[in-house]
């Protein structure tokens, strides 16, 4: 089922090789994001001007655990912008 956006902070972030990151993401207004495993998620990143450009989807890598709290393995692709994952940074909003 669709569920409504939700704004998440990005509480974490791990450098997994030089083209992988590692991303936890909190959503604080809820006490806890429930998901099904091999569901994914949609981010709007702050990443460009027009909507189209800023929505990724990601499969979430954690397993549900009842906490607030997502783990995202984003993977730099050959053709995606390098500022996708290089220009995230701690304490940035998604919704």
């Amino acid at each position: 089922m669709l569920q409504p956006w939700q704004t998440g902070k990005i509480i974490r972030i791990e450098q997994e090789a030089p083209a992988t990151r590692r991303f936890w993401i909190q959503m604080p207004d809820l006490a806890s994001f429930d998901f099904e495993p091999g569901q994914f998620v949609t981010l709007d990143l702050p990443i460009h001007e027009k909507p189209n450009k800023r929505v990724r989807s990601y499969s979430i890598a954690s397993w549900p655990d009842g906490t607030n709290v997502i783990e995202l393995v984003i993977v730099l692709l050959e053709g995606e912008p390098v500022r996708i994952i290089c220009s995230i940074r701690w304490g940035w909003e998604a919704s």
